[in-house]
């Protein structure tokens, strides 16, 4: 559900990733009957604010390609081109696909965004900002990234 009211394409261009959640197995759901979450205790902090602020920095720091780069622009207008997306990524969509690979490549200890970590998160970062004629939005974009030639597969031709 995305509540009551559907957002507007703009507000939900300001999300930058869209996870969805399943139902918890039964195992889980038969241990949540009998569950007290009226105590939760002390809420501790686990990271300060100066911890944030250095990680912050740190992925503006990350190492991404002009051949990555390239390649996120490239998935950015297939999805403007398909005949089965009506709105296609927008520009803000794409720099938040550059942001979070930057993110991800940082938590992952990489030098630099690869062209898989890009593979990993488009579906994430897109699914949401692409609204579709037919078909499942999260589909069309696996399409997309299986059929984008990537830096690689260029120079093999």
């Amino acid at each position: 559900m995305e509540g009551t009211y559907p957002l507007p394409e703009a507000e939900l261009d300001r999300f930058m990733i869209k996870i969805e959640m399943e139902y918890p197995t039964r195992e889980v759901e038969t241990k949540l009957i009998d569950s007290d979450y009226s105590d939760v205790g002390v809420v501790r902090s686990i990271v300060s604010i100066e911890d944030i602020e250095m990680l912050q920095s740190q992925v503006k720091r990350m190492t991404i390609s002009d051949e990555v780069r390239d390649y996120i622009v490239e998935i950015g207008e297939a999805t403007r081109r398909n005949p089965a997306i009506r709105l296609g990524a927008s520009p803000r969509a794409i720099q938040m696909l550059a942001k979070l690979s930057r993110a991800w490549a940082l938590l992952n200890d990489e030098d630099a965004v690869s062209i898989d970590d890009v593979k990993l998160l488009a579906p994430l970062v897109l699914s949401h900002r692409v609204f579709t004629i037919r078909g499942n939005p999260k589909d069309l974009i696996r399409k997309i990234i299986e059929e984008t030639e990537t830096p690689f597969s260029r120079r093999l031709k």
